[in-house]
């Protein structure tokens, strides 16, 4: 499904082929089904090439899909382009599972599954939380500090003018942060 316009994001990025990933399918699509149409989680597959995700989805052997509920939206990441713009955000490369809430064309948090503690399904209390302070039209909390993905107009806040030189003008890439 298609995001309504308003609705806040839950973009999973994930990989068939990084076991760790399977259980928090289910998760996120226990999420999916917790808050219905409020919020729209979409799974973004990082592996190698679509076969991986297409073999999920198909799931022939009944080992993938048919074993870990998926109910939410599943795309490919074509050549990395969602990676890439999350791991230069960010700063540091993008290891999965990783998920990210998009609200008002804005990444406003973001939670990797590889920390300690968050492999806990009651980690995903956290992300509930979140989830509902965005829906009261409130900011999200300040977990663990300052977010690490500069906000504002998607420029480089640091001062290291030297990198800032040649930088070159960034497409459009449907996040919203021109």
């Amino acid at each position: 499904p298609k995001p309504k316009e308003g609705q806040p994001i839950v973009l999973f990025v994930w990989a068939q082929f990084q076991k760790a990933c399977y259980p928090k399918v289910v998760l996120y699509s226990k999420l999916q089904k917790f808050f219905g149409d409020k919020i729209c989680v979409i799974g973004v597959s990082t592996d190698p090439d679509n076969s991986y995700a297409t073999k999920w989805i198909e799931d022939p052997k009944k080992k993938y899909s048919c074993a870990f509920e998926t109910s939410f939206a599943i795309t490919f990441d074509v050549d990395r382009k969602i990676k890439t713009y999350l791991t230069e955000k960010m700063r540091t490369p993008l290891s999965v599972p990783h998920c990210f809430v998009i609200s008002g064309g804005k990444i406003v948090w973001h939670q990797q599954h590889s920390e300690l503690g968050a492999t806990a399904p009651m980690y995903m209390n956290l992300m509930e939380d979140q989830l509902n302070l965005i829906l009261a039209g409130k900011e999200v909390k300040k977990v663990h500090g300052e977010n690490p993905i500069p906000q504002g107009d998607g420029g480089d806040d640091d001062d290291d003018d030297d990198e800032d030189e040649e930088e070159e003008e960034e497409e459009d890439d449907g996040f919203g942060d021109d």
